[in-house]
């Protein structure tokens, strides 16, 4: 096979053809330096070859054989002079093959001294990956997007699935789809849960309008924030609802099937994964995103947080799903009504990078005389690929329901 291979080669356009599979360490010793002759004859003369001219070349260059070789490699020349050249796809169908075959050898020679501790490193594993990939990686096929003008402009129309129930931000924002990373940042009690509370169950929300939602929570207890989503779905105080059980049935009920509750304390974006792979919901709140983090990951570290965004951001491409990923902002956005980007917690630019959707909500500044919290929640679109729309939009916090409004 080897010989026939080398015969092939004599020709010009047989060996262009195959040149890049057909590599010196897949021949023997002896027929690897009669395959440097040709390769040398090819680049100079730039022509097709015989036989008894590559014998020639090969001797003139090789003075110092002893009698023995000369004998052996005489017998090389001869068998090649004697076969068939092999026909140009079945060569290049047996270079892939033998190809493959010295890749395993190669990796399997690396493992075995890797687990013998013979080198320490699996790097010289790149460059066997680099130098014969086209002869073991699978070709990749790929579907090409309709670019059809009806079938963007419908599309167009279904990336506002999700209405948003604040009418002022409903104005701005004409809502969300799945496939969307929607971020929402706030200091500690500000608002965030109450915030996403709303968007999912207050009158109009997201349950209401037929979304299964999955909350992952591992800030607080599901619990308090079940207890949280309740009371936004009411808009009835903890109080009113024990007073008014049956008033509250009627308000809940309707939308409480559509969501679920989970205690994601300590776990890891891949656990999320799994989760969201398995019940496949409509939207995922994750609360707090950033502590999502691998096992012994710092969620304050830029490029772990980037890398957490990243991770979320193929979640909601994969699986179909919304992600509303909640974090904190830092000590910057501390009594602040302008807010931006910069102020997420432990992130320059890769949280915002990944987003389609960012809204960091602040609070006026405490008043000396102030005696009770103030109602005043100012929403801070500083990122929207959605509509393109980028301001303030102020809006009335209950604290005792917890909802949201104009």
């Amino acid at each position: 096979m080897e010989h026939s291979i080398l015969k092939g080669l004599l020709n010009k356009d047989f060996y262009e053809a195959t040149k890049a599979k057909c590599k010196e360490d897949l021949f023997t010793k002896d027929l690897r330096k009669i395959k440097q002759v040709i390769d040398n004859a090819i680049e100079n003369y730039q022509s097709d070859l015989d036989v008894d001219e590559i014998k020639a070349l090969f001797f003139t260059a090789n003075p110092t054989l002893t009698t023995s070789q000369k004998h052996q490699f005489d017998l090389h020349f001869q068998k090649i002079k004697a076969c068939k050249p092999m026909n140009l796809q079945v060569a290049n169908d047996v270079l892939s093959n033998l190809n493959r075959q010295h890749v395993g050898e190669l990796v399997a020679n690396l493992g075995f001294q890797y687990v013998n501790g013979v080198v320490t490193s699996l790097e010289p594993l790149k460059d066997i990956i680099e130098n014969y990939n086209d002869d073991f990686l699978p070709q990749t096929r790929v579907d090409f997007f309709d670019n059809d003008l009806d079938s963007l402009v419908t599309a167009a129309d279904s990336d506002t699935k999700w209405k948003l129930n604040i009418q002022t931000l409903h104005n701005a924002i004409p809502g969300l789809n799945n496939g969307m990373l929607f971020v929402i940042g706030a200091r500690s009690n500000v608002g965030k849960s109450s915030f996403h509370a709303t968007l999912c169950a207050s009158p109009h929300g997201w349950a209401e309008q037929g979304a299964n939602i999955l909350v992952l929570c591992n800030e607080e207890h599901p619990r308090r924030v079940a207890s949280r989503y309740m009371t936004a779905a009411t808009g009835m105080t903890l109080q009113q609802i024990k007073d008014n059980k049956q008033q509250a049935h009627y308000l809940y009920d309707p939308i409480k099937n559509n969501i679920k509750f989970v205690d994601a304390t300590g776990k890891t974006m891949a656990w999320a994964e799994s989760v969201i792979k398995n019940y496949k919901p409509d939207i995922v709140v994750m609360d707090i995103g950033s502590k999502f983090s691998d096992e012994g990951a710092s969620t304050n570290n830029h490029e772990a947080l980037k890398a957490n965004a990243i991770y979320a951001r193929n979640i909601d491409k994969t699986y179909g799903c919304l992600v509303v990923y909640c974090t904190q902002l830092s000590a910057e956005a501390e009594g602040k009504i302008v807010l931006s980007q910069a102020m997420i917690e432990g992130s320059k630019t890769g949280l915002a990078g990944e987003s389609d959707l960012m809204i960091l909500i602040a609070r006026n500044p405490p008043m000396n005389d102030q005696t009770e919290d103030d109602r005043m929640r100012h929403l801070n679109i500083v990122k929207n690929k959605i509509s393109g729309v980028h301001n303030i939009i102020n809006c009335e916090f209950d604290y005792q329901t917890g909802q949201y409004t104009s």
